[in-house]
């Protein structure tokens, strides 16, 4: 946020500071803050973010194993599955974003979408049966969620040059702040529904529907956001 860097051995001529001087680090948060892009973008990754991550860092395992009743070793293989479609679906997001699409917008709104319907389907599910349909859901839900990494490349195209890295930090410390949120407070929703009702997966629906909840409206915020296209950039 307060360092500015120089290319090695090169330093600013006296006439390119007088024309086009960099902006102080307090502007530059000033203007970065005070768009609604950044904010539509940084409010999105706390959604999107947070929960994937408490389902895939956190509630999933127990949903698998003690609401499901599969075996850990089962659950370690389904779990793994979510992280393989992330994986994978990482350099598809950004082809998409880069070639077919041609859009930043588009392709994070499809990250966002489709893994709020997935959770949706995740707090309807009831039994262990169908493990290879509970299997592609997980791997989808990792698949897509991972277009939304797009949105580094969106905020970056945003913002002027020299604000690029200040917007890409201030926007990850959403993404960081939504995982620790979200998987505390899913906690506490756990642990109150949990004390006032003896059905186990009533605890597990709800906080999935809040997820879905979390992804949806995430989507319907991306929708405000200026899109930027690769072809008007080249």
């Amino acid at each position: 946020f307060v360092v500015k860097d120089t290319p090695a051995g090169q330093r600013p001529s006296q006439g390119d500071a007088a024309i086009s001087p960099y902006p102080t680090a307090i502007s530059s948060l000033a203007k970065l803050f005070s768009s609604r892009h950044y904010w539509a973008i940084a409010i999105t990754a706390f959604l999107r973010y947070g929960s994937y991550a408490s389902i895939q860092a956190l509630w999933a395992g127990p949903f698998l194993m003690q609401y499901l009743g599969l075996p850990p070793v089962t659950a370690g293989n389904l779990l793994f599955l979510i992280s393989i479609g992330f994986i994978i679906g990482s350099p598809i997001g950004g082809a998409l974003s880069d070639s077919i699409l041609k859009s930043r917008k588009k392709t994070v709104i499809a990250g966002t979408l489709v893994p709020g319907v997935i959770t949706m389907i995740l707090s309807q599910w009831t039994s262990s049966v169908h493990l290879a349909a509970l299997g592609v859901i997980l791997f989808c839900l990792g698949f897509f969620n991972s277009f939304g990494q797009v949105i580094y490349a969106h905020i970056k195209e945003l913002m002027p040059q020299e604000m690029s890295a200040s917007a890409m930090t201030a926007v990850n410390f959403f993404t960081m702040l939504g995982g620790g949120v979200f998987i505390h407070a899913l906690g506490g929703v756990m642990d109150k529904i949990s004390a006032r009702t003896p059905r186990l997966g009533e605890g597990y629906e709800i906080s999935f529907i809040i997820c879905s909840a979390a992804f949806l409206i995430s989507a319907a915020l991306y929708l405000t956001t200026r899109d930027t296209q690769r072809s008007s950039l080249n």
